[in-house]
């Protein structure tokens, strides 16, 4: 389960807050997702929210995000060494403009 990459963005948040379908059923789930995303998109209308608001309690979570890494789980992450071997990468995929 751990080397599954999800590719959808609400499944970036949900998987690593626990909220999954397997915890919730497929139906609350979904609904939460799209009650969710619709409800940031109409914070983006309204008049008193401003977008430099938005990208500074963004780079805010980012930063208390780090902090937190850094702070509880360091040498967690400072034993990683590299990508596990099963990961492999299809350069053949990758198309060069010419």
């Amino acid at each position: 389960m751990a080397s599954e990459i999800s590719c959808s963005y609400p499944g970036l948040y949900t998987d690593n807050l626990n909220l999954t379908v397997e915890r919730f059923g497929k139906v609350p789930y979904i609904i939460g997702n799209i009650a969710l995303l619709s409800g940031l998109t109409l914070l983006f209308k309204l008049d008193f929210l401003e977008i430099q608001w938005v990208g500074a309690l963004a780079i805010a979570i980012i930063l208390s995000c780090f902090v937190y890494i850094l702070k509880d789980h360091l040498s967690k992450v400072s034993d990683i060494e590299r990508s596990p071997k099963a990961n492999k990468i299809d350069f053949t995929k990758i198309e060069l403009l010419d």
